[in-house]
């Protein structure tokens, strides 16, 4: 039994939707199908969910949202139409604009697009639609309850003999729609996939699979054909795309592979997502898996001689930053100095005044600074492990184009590094390291 996820692109217009319905037809283990809302494509130029967005932020100030909505609503029903689907998308599209404008939630709201696509979806394939509302959990403080979920899941979908399910959203308590981050569908599908034990977990988006890094800066890149949990956790978080980093979880706990495949070009390999690699693999694999950066980054420099010696500094600093809700990227640190590595869009400018007159009154430094420019890089790969070379060919890749190392951090499990350097030269530096890792690319 599988589980498949469609993502915006593949849900954008009926010609996209009737790749998805052959796709799905083609095997009758494809039994739970998960979507995302219609994304970009050559006719339209917006996602549906920030056309949405949109509306909620004119009914919320009182102005005419009725344009914006029709563009919504036309969309949907010329894909129905062009479809031949027997389904009543004005009454739905009906109720979604009364309560517009009567102050509907945003959360509501902006999960629509998933609510309706799935509806067109399940129509045109003949499967049950099942509202995800009607199992995902999340509890009092808007976190998702996966062992809830998953019961109620089991539940719900056991008896179902073929679905479409909305991506994206669950309920609160309260009984309210409450959406993930943006992506969230693959969350979703990951989550159904673990309540059915399904044999696999098929993402289906507009590109062959995981590619070593960002194509953007390295076109020639190829894809990545099998992939580790832990190696792909590692590179999502530095903004490598494809997929939800919060998506892996679920699937990782059920030990379900997620196999990344193109709607587009369904018979390119894709990348395969698991959760080890046999050691024969891991000897002819390549030594590094993949490269992802990610700027907006910050670094807050703390030096006083003898720090190294004083008890509970390190503790005594991170708990201000605890204090003020700031979550810590990375920690490098010297006998006599320590960076705190935080995200830009984590802390607003005022509370970091904040946090460096505390620090100064508490601690009394030598000296404090902010360093504004950073981005890192991280280089992941199974084959790291126990290999003597690899942060060595990391800093001579970097050393070739005068990339300076503003701190360097490899995980005690061997299986990634981290690098920091300065904004301006992010690109250059995973360039540098892709060349010297895959010369020939």
């Amino acid at each position: 039994m599988k589980v498949l996820k469609f993502g915006g692109t593949s849900m954008a217009d009926a010609h996209s939707v009737s790749h998805v319905f052959d796709i799905i037809k083609k095997s009758a283990e494809n039994r739970f199908i998960v979507v995302s809302a219609p994304g970009k494509s050559l006719k339209y130029t917006q996602k549906v969910t920030d056309s949405f967005s949109e509306c909620c932020a004119l009914a919320r100030e009182g102005r005419d949202f009725s344009a914006k909505f029709k563009e919504i609503a036309d969309r949907f029903l010329n894909i129905g139409k062009e479809l031949g689907v027997k389904i009543n998308l004005s009454s739905e599209l009906k109720i979604i604009e009364h309560k517009l404008s009567r102050g509907a939630d945003y959360d509501y709201v902006i999960s629509r697009g998933e609510y309706l696509t799935a509806k067109i979806l399940a129509a045109l394939l003949k499967f049950e639609f099942i509202d995800a509302a009607e199992f995902i959990r999340f509890d009092t403080y808007g976190k998702l309850n996966l062992p809830l979920t998953a019961a109620v899941a089991d539940k719900r979908l056991k008896t179902s003999r073929g679905a479409v399910i909305p991506g994206f959203y669950g309920v609160m308590p309260s009984g309210a729609i409450k959406t993930f981050s943006r992506g969230g569908s693959d969350i979703t599908g990951a989550i159904v996939a673990y309540a059915v034990k399904a044999g696999v977990y098929e993402n289906w988006t507009d590109v062959d699979g995981f590619y070593r890094c960002d194509p953007k800066i390295v076109p020639d890149c190829g894809i990545v054909e099998v992939i580790t949990y832990d190696e792909l956790r590692e590179l999502s978080y530095m903004g490598a795309g494809v997929l939800h980093p919060e998506a892996v979880y679920p699937t990782m706990l059920g030990d379900i592979p997620i196999h990344l495949r193109n709607t587009f070009n369904p018979d390119a390999k894709g990348t395969m997502i698991v959760s080890s690699l046999f050691e024969a693999d891991r000897i002819n694999a390549d030594t590094i898996t993949g490269i992802a950066g990610k700027s907006g980054f910050l670094g807050v420099l703390i030096e006083k001689t003898m720090m190294n010696s004083e008890i509970g500094f390190v503790c005594g600093v991170l708990k201000i930053f605890e204090k003020y809700g700031v979550s810590i990227e990375h920690l490098p640190t010297g006998i006599d100095s320590l960076t705190v590595v935080i995200d830009k869009k984590n802390i607003e400018s005022e509370s970091l005044g904040h946090i460096i007159l505390e620090i100064t009154a508490v601690f009394s430094p030598d000296n404090i600074r902010i360093i504004d420019d950073l981005s890192l890089i991280a280089i992941a790969g199974q084959n790291m492990r126990g290999g003597q070379d690899s942060l060595y060919r990391i800093c001579k890749g970097l050393s070739k184009e005068n990339i300076n190392i503003r701190f360097i951090n490899k995980t005690t499990n061997d299986l990634s590094v981290i690098v920091g350097v300065e904004e301006l030269q992010c690109e250059r530096a995973i360039k540098a390291i892709y060349s010297e890792f895959y010369p020939d690319s």
